[in-house]
């Protein structure tokens, strides 16, 4: 094999496919003949950076000095953070392997500018859009951070599916508590009341 594919992702729900098929289709890609590293981790926060074993498994991989060229679906799947993302490039530069991103299709066409003008060309590109990943990553992380504490909520996250909401609705019919009954399934309060109005207004 000659190729690899990094896919990360910064939550179980994502699915990875959203940016492997993509991939493929783009470079021409057989999928059997890459190796393809998957990762769910969020890549923004450097405290984080020791529980990213996907990155840990490309980096050891690269490190052989079998591969040409890697493979992701934008830049900021490796890193969000400017610095890290130069250090990691640096890598790709002493082992020798191109990078090719499916969203910066510009560095497709580095490649063929003659030397040294590529690498001049390629480092002002890496260095713009390093720190075009660090504002995006900045902005989102206050935007979450100001609807959590708008919400005063415990959790991050998107709100988990009730699927089992009849028997939400007996329960309550026969303990006549809200807060039982969230404790007993689990779920807010907030949850709970709005299951039994829906059930109200349905019946």
């Amino acid at each position: 094999m000659e190729n690899i594919i990094f896919l990360r992702v910064s939550s179980q729900e994502q699915d990875e496919k959203q940016q492997l098929e993509p991939i493929l289709k783009e470079f021409n890609l057989n999928k059997d003949k890459c190796l393809i590293i998957n990762e769910k981790q969020s890549a923004f926060k450097e405290e984080k950076e020791h529980k990213r074993d996907g990155l840990k498994q490309l980096k050891k991989e690269l490190a052989k000095k079998q591969y040409k060229k890697l493979f992701v679906f934008a830049l900021d799947r490796l890193f969000r953070n400017r610095t890290k993302q130069k250090e990691f490039l640096e890598f790709l530069k002493l082992n020798d392997i191109e990078l090719y991103s499916y969203s910066q299709k510009f560095l497709n066409d580095i490649y063929k500018i003659p030397k040294p003008y590529n690498e001049i060309v390629y480092n002002l590109l890496i260095e713009v859009f390093g720190h075009m990943a660090e504002e995006e990553s900045r902005i989102k992380s206050l935007r979450v951070k100001k609807a959590y504490d708008s919400k005063n909520c415990n959790t991050w996250g998107r709100p988990k599916k009730i699927n089992n909401k009849e028997k939400i609705v007996k329960y309550y019919n026969e303990v006549k508590s809200l807060r039982k009954t969230a404790t007993e399934f689990k779920i807010s309060l907030g949850s709970v009341q709005k299951i039994i109005k829906e059930e109200t207004i349905n019946k």
